[in-house]
């Protein structure tokens, strides 16, 4: 990928991001995307709610989302979401 395609990229990432942060669109707790959160977060945080709930008698469950491993993404689902949940449409749409 050539230098301006990633600056490119990096632009309607941040645009992208600042939108959905804007609108409240991501999760608050889910580490991706959120500034000073990273997998290291979550390796922190898992093990301390999971022991929190253990003592003051809880149960825990651990849900794991790998589709990001893996770097493929439905196409139509996504520019689907981006219309329905994001309120993008027009030429940002083209774009996508």
């Amino acid at each position: 990928m050539s230098v301006a395609a990633k600056l490119l990229e990096q632009l309607v990432a941040q645009q992208l991001l600042g939108h959905l942060n804007r609108s409240g669109l991501l999760p608050r707790l889910k580490s991706a995307y959120h500034a000073f959160h990273s997998t290291e977060t979550t390796v922190l945080k898992v093990p301390t709610d999971i022991l929190l709930a253990v003592d003051t008698g809880n149960l825990s469950a651990i849900v794991l989302d790998l589709s990001v491993a893996f770097d493929m993404v439905d196409h139509h689902f996504l520019i689907h979401w981006l219309r329905t949940s994001c309120g993008l449409s027009g030429l940002v749409i083209q774009w996508f």
